[in-house]
């Protein structure tokens, strides 16, 4: 206890000694090293480390309206780490979805991405001019959203465009979408007709169409 009073006595005459300048470059040293640590706290619960997890994460973020829940599963969170700025348009979208009434969530798995050039995740509107969208990455899979119905009616199955994501050489599962593809299937759901832009399987290259 004495060698504790006598370093606290000796940090305090340090204290009272120092400039008013050196008093400032340590205060905002302390709180960088206090931030860094933070961060390294909350690296963990960033994406998920299973479909399951995902899935897991979603169910609760969907249920509770959580937009903070939300970003540490998505894409953005992989490349923009612990944003905690305004909405940005998809962001809207996705917590416009979670007023869909959720009974649960599906996965559809991908055949396994190329290592070196990744694979996509397609949406297209047929017709003449079809017009397409493509996600590319190290593509795994897909979340379907089945919407809860009332007792005697079949539950309805969104496909939102949640493609499940993979840093290249592995890590965490992330969620990642197109505004097109989400709006079109919640505007499907919400006026209760087929979406515009179709789904083509999972691996298909936007070569082959």
């Amino acid at each position: 206890m004495t060698r504790l009073r006598d370093i606290t006595d000796q940090l305090t005459h340090y204290w009272t000694t120092i400039s008013l300048r050196t008093r400032i470059v340590l205060l905002v040293a302390c709180l960088f090293v206090l931030s860094v640590g933070l961060r390294g706290c909350g690296q963990s619960s960033r994406g998920a480390q299973t479909v399951e997890e995902l899935i897991e994460r979603y169910e609760r973020a969907h249920e509770r309206k959580s937009i903070r829940q939300l970003r540490k599963i998505l894409w953005l969170e992989a490349v923009r780490p612990f944003w905690a700025g305004r909405l940005n348009s998809v962001e809207s979208l996705m917590l416009e979805v979670f007023e869909v009434p959720l009974a649960e969530v599906r996965y559809v798995a991908a055949p396994p991405p190329d290592p070196e050039r990744g694979s996509e995740a397609i949406y297209y509107i047929p017709g003449p001019r079809r017009k397409l969208v493509s996600m590319h990455g190290w593509v795994h899979g897909k979340l379907l959203l089945v919407a809860d119905a009332p007792e005697g009616q079949e539950p309805r199955i969104i496909d939102p465009g949640y493609i499940v994501l993979q840093p290249q050489g592995g890590g965490p599962c992330f969620i990642y979408n197109d505004r097109l593809v989400t709006r079109d299937a919640l505007d499907a759901y919400q006026n209760n007709t087929e979406p515009k832009y179709v789904a083509a399987p999972l691996g298909t290259s936007s070569l082959e169409l």
